[in-house]
């Protein structure tokens, strides 16, 4: 089968042949891909940043945000049947901390994890990919023509998510409403793909005043004084740090 691959380190980016998949385990699901999405982290692989091909290997088949449709699985995988829409997650945890052995490798403490088409794992810009049914996410049909943004999306979210965790700590009355989002006015900082999904989530709940924004001081306090004066309770930022965060074992 095709798929796409660079050298990591460099900015060689080539059309490769793969063997295809198969599925080896009961538990394992073939996917065939329909749409990749392209992404801030794929341009800073294939300009020649951070990415690591496969143990033993010197290219990396990349693609982390994907979108495909069940053709085989395991004897048994409950969660999907052939024919069915679905994704796969990106990170694959470190089997030693205790995030990772919760499945809940977006937090791993040790570093040592992997990503798919990113971080020692091939990615999804293939033809057909399989892995473990437990990162697969099924997608319903009526939101194929926008299944590629899941990945994207569960970003947003997440960072939804932790925010209004910490409000309900924080807060005496949190508690007294279900829902603490509904109702409030966000204010969103930064108008790429992160940040428009950002305003789509948030708008079921509340008002949303969205407005876009670079790495500049300047703008965090123009952004700042435009959520005060439009009253918003709450403020999502989605503007890119430049070293802001140094990635673990880089």
């Amino acid at each position: 089968m095709k798929a796409i691959a660079i050298t990591p380190g460099s900015t060689t980016l080539n059309l490769v042949d793969r063997t295809e998949p198969s599925i080896t385990a009961p538990d394992e699901v073939k996917v065939q891909v329909r749409r990749v999405g392209i992404c801030g982290t794929d341009r800073e692989e294939a300009s020649g940043g951070r990415a690591r091909a496969p143990e033993g290997h010197t290219d990396l088949v990349i693609g982390h945000e994907m979108f495909g449709q069940v053709v085989a699985v395991g004897p048994a995988v409950t969660r999907v049947k052939p024919g069915d829409f679905a994704v796969f997650t990106v990170r694959r945890g470190c089997g030693e901390c205790v995030p990772c052995l919760m499945n809940r490798s977006d937090m791993c403490r040790t570093g040592n994890y992997h990503e798919r088409g990113i971080w020692g794992l091939d990615g999804y810009q293939a033809e057909f990919v399989v892995d473990k049914e437990q990162y697969i996410v099924r997608v319903p049909p009526e939101l194929e023509p926008l299944g590629v943004l899941t990945e994207p999306l569960s970003v947003a979210e997440k960072a939804i998510d932790e925010a209004i965790r910490v409000q309900a700590a924080r807060l005496p009355d949190a508690g007294a409403t279900p829902n603490w989002m509904f109702g409030r006015r966000c204010l969103v900082a930064g108008l790429g793909p992160i940040g428009l999904l950002a305003a789509l989530a948030i708008g079921v709940a509340g008002p949303v005043l969205a407005r876009d924004g670079n790495d500049d001081p300047a703008t965090d306090e123009a952004l700042a004084d435009d959520g005060a004066a439009a009253g918003s309770d709450a403020m999502f930022e989605s503007i890119a740090r430049a070293n802001r965060f140094p990635y673990p074992n880089a």
